[in-house]
């Protein structure tokens, strides 16, 4: 899958690029780290991630089939123990995870 610059809005392909339609667009920074980049998606971003959602749904749904209904919801609390537990090892950790 191709890596879609949303700063440049260029699409990177087999060491490529060329123009796509911009997904995003650059809204600041947070006062505690000024590292952190805020977006937000354009018209054109929210399109393609509604468009995105049911693949990704699909994909989900495939990779936890082995899994019952309650086992699901454990491996799901068990990953966001993980998550919480290493987030400040985390090149970009999150807040209230």
């Amino acid at each position: 899958m191709p890596f879609i610059d949303l700063t440049r809005g260029l699409r990177q392909s087999e060491g490529k690029s060329r123009p796509v339609p911009a997904l995003g667009r650059f809204a600041g920074s947070t006062r505690a780290d000024r590292r952190v980049r805020l977006w937000t998606l354009t018209e054109k971003g929210h399109s393609v991630m509604a468009k995105m959602q049911p693949m990704v749904n699909r994909a989900q749904e495939k990779i936890l089939a082995p899994l019952s209904k309650t086992d699901r919801k454990e491996f799901m609390r068990m990953i966001k123990v993980l998550v919480s537990a290493n987030n400040d090892l985390s090149r970009a950790p999150s807040e209230g995870v």
